[in-house]
């Protein structure tokens, strides 16, 4: 399967939330909730968001039970920004990964010549485009540079895997970078470092 076409599969579950009823996928608007430095406790929904739900117990739930469980794992992707990236065998649900989400990424897996390999490929894609988008929403200063750091840190790998080319990811470095430093020097030296990370080259004419 094209990397770049399950890209865009892994980004849409990224940017709307799941719920899997009845053999098939209904898509909801997602949240405009201001991201947070903080982790939303399981205990402050009816489900347990630690517990991996099959298709069937999915779609006997309300679909605000859903709707917050996907929240949790959104906000557990921000959490998750100190973490290594997962590696095969995946054999449990990450918490960043809800459990609508978990069933839609093996789904896909499943068809690939490398099920667990690709799996693990999908869930890691996942975790970044979660952090991407928690970085536009969010207005806590310490939380942008955490996030803005682990996407950094992720970028030599989206590349690798062609979920993104090495133009685009350069952007997306540069627009990181810009947050993280004021001094245009930093920002040309950790460019540069950031860049060659990727098989890039940064240049820019001192004036």
């Amino acid at each position: 399967m094209n990397n770049k076409n399950t890209a865009i599969r892994v980004g849409l579950a990224c940017s709307f939330l799941t719920i899997a009823a009845v053999g098939a996928v209904v898509w909801l608007t997602p949240s405009s909730t201001t991201v947070k430095n903080t982790v939303v406790a399981s205990a402050d929904y009816n489900v347990p968001t630690t517990t991996t739900y099959s298709k069937e117990e999915l779609s006997k739930m309300d679909a605000q039970d859903i709707i917050k469980m996907q929240m949790v794992a959104e906000t557990a992707a921000i959490a998750a920004v100190e973490l290594e990236p997962a590696v095969a065998p995946l054999t449990e649900r990450p918490e960043y990964v809800s459990s609508p989400e978990w069933i839609i990424l093996n789904g896909v897996a499943s068809r690939h010549e490398t099920p667990d390999l690709e799996l693990v490929r999908l869930v890691n894609l996942l975790r970044f485009n979660k952090q991407m988008e928690a970085l536009n929403k969010a207005t806590d200063d310490s939380v942008r540079i955490k996030l803005a750091e682990a996407i950094l840190r992720q970028m030599p790998d989206r590349v690798s895997n062609k979920e993104m080319s090495i133009e685009k990811a350069q952007s997306i470095q540069l627009s990181l970078i810009n947050t993280l430093y004021t001094d245009p020097e930093q920002v040309r030296e950790r460019a540069a470092e950031e860049a060659e990370r990727i098989g890039a080259q940064f240049q820019i004419r001192q004036s």
